[in-house]
């Protein structure tokens, strides 16, 4: 799954909007360095936990959100609910941005949870203590994490934004993570991975996956890999559903149509939970 995975790796370096280390750079001189002072996070109870940022919390997991996400007449941004295939949960997010991201890291194959408003870092500046709640955690393959700030383009170069990015910078250094600030993901594989996670579930055409999977042994178009089918309505439906859990691989960055190569993978994915849960795996996937 690296081809997929590095694809949506490189959509969070490229739309990282600033460079944040701890120490200010664009940012007002004043503020110096930026240090982590703690960490505080919910487990599955709702019981609260602090402690200092560190390699002991590299492996941290909140079981829920730290915070819940104001919604009252006047707000200006759109909240919403995204379900997703990760957690079987549905995840809160503040703004439509924020939800097209969450699709982004539900579609990668690396990614094996997702949180979102999930820990309230508090940190210390020359002008004293502050504290940040980023918008999303993703845990992902081999125990380390991405830690996501996303942000309309109008205000991502906001002093205050950038204060917030560097303590959450400065966190993500000292627990082992990566840290990104982000606005607008990249269009093109925002379209494409958008239409496929229709097709998430799965509700017909499952006995079309073994010929589709086995006509792309070797890359094919996908108008020929549908042309031995006919007018078979399930066809297609069959594909973008193996696309996104990638039986079926392609390049994501590139549009989806039916010029567009595809092949098989060589080494089935299944989920994190397929295991522990087959009855979402044989739902959702139709394994």
């Amino acid at each position: 799954m690296g081809g997929v995975s590095e694809g949506t790796s490189r959509a969070l370096r490229e739309c990282a909007e600033v460079d944040v280390p701890p120490v200010v750079g664009a940012a007002p001189a004043r503020w110096g360095v930026v240090r982590a002072t703690a960490v505080t996070w919910a487990d599955h109870t709702g019981a609260e936990h602090t402690g200092p940022p560190g390699s002991d919390l590299r492996e941290l997991l909140p079981g829920r959100a730290i915070r819940s996400i104001s919604q009252h007449r006047g707000v200006t941004h759109t909240t919403s609910n995204y379900c997703s295939s990760t957690d079987r949960a549905s995840l809160a997010c503040e703004s439509w941005l924020e939800a097209r991201w969450l699709r982004l890291l539900d579609h990668d194959p690396d990614v094996v949870a997702i949180r979102t408003q999930p820990l309230i870092l508090t940190g210390t500046d020359v002008d004293g203590q502050f504290s940040h709640t980023p918008d999303v955690l993703a845990r992902v393959r081999g125990g380390s994490a991405r830690l996501i700030d996303v942000k309309n383009p109008t205000v991502v170069r906001h002093p205050d934004v950038l204060r917030r990015a560097r303590l959450a910078s400065a966190a993500a250094e000292r627990l082992g993570w990566t840290y990104y600030l982000l606005a607008e993901p990249p269009s093109t594989r925002m379209r494409t991975v958008g239409w496929l996670s229709g097709f998430r579930r799965w509700l017909t055409g499952q006995d079309l996956f073994p010929e589709l999977l086995a006509a792309a042994a070797k890359p094919v178009r996908l108008r020929d890999l549908w042309a031995p089918f006919g007018e078979d309505v399930q066809v297609r439906p069959a594909t973008y559903h193996l696309l996104w859990w990638h039986r079926l691989l392609m390049d994501f960055d590139s549009p989806l149509s039916e010029r567009t190569r595809v092949w098989a993978s060589p080494l089935p994915y299944r989920p994190p939970h397929a295991d522990t849960d087959p009855a979402f795996a044989r739902t959702m996937m139709g394994v």
